[in-house]
């Protein structure tokens, strides 16, 4: 597999029957992050994602693109992957894989297994385990300003993909999840 180094990152890969596997990771937020079904596919990212796929590879202009799918991801504040113990502290919970579930369920399986047996190693005290919560705003105010960020995001992108530099308003925009103590890989 292939990725680039954006926040809204491009991913692609070769299937066993020699076709392009191409994603992009420009979806949006569902309102009280209880998509129920409404974010399945988002037509304007599969759309955004089948130009970028003809961007990267031109010779596929004209191509049909068989499939398109989409849907929420477990996306912690921090986007990482998380390990909390639940109220009584005898049942624990894992979470925050934003997208990459295969590599941390594996570590985060183990140490939830630590944790359900009650050992005290390197594992279970690692810092994903019971970290400080991070505060999110509220809703309506959590997607609205999710929903500004990631237009930021994307604007950011596109402007120095050009090699141009983006405005001050866009830099400040994608600042802030920094500012507020939440990390979008860049």
């Amino acid at each position: 597999p292939i990725t680039d180094g954006r926040a809204l990152l491009h991913y692609f890969r070769t299937t066993n029957d020699g076709r392009i596997l191409f994603g992009w990771a420009g979806g949006r937020m569902a309102c009280g992050g209880r998509a129920a079904g409404r974010m399945d596919v988002d037509a304007d990212a599969a759309g955004q994602a089948a130009r970028d796929l003809v961007r990267f590879f031109p010779t596929l202009r004209g191509r049909q693109i068989e499939h398109a799918w989409g849907g929420p991801i477990d996306v912690s504040p921090t986007h990482l992957p998380v390990a909390v113990s639940l109220p009584g502290g005898r049942a624990f919970a894992g979470f925050g894989f934003t997208g990459n579930g295969v590599g941390p369920s594996h570590l985060l399986g183990r140490v939830l297994a630590g944790l359900a047996l009650g050992r005290g190693d390197a594992l279970t005290g690692l810092a994903l385990v019971d970290p400080p919560p991070v505060r999110v705003p509220p809703e309506p105010l959590r997607v609205a300003g999710a929903a500004l960020i990631r237009r930021a995001l994307v604007r950011r992108e596109a402007i120095e993909e050009t090699g141009a530099r983006a405005d001050a308003l866009t830099r400040g925009l994608t600042a802030l999840p920094e500012l507020l103590g939440m990390h979008i890989v860049r």
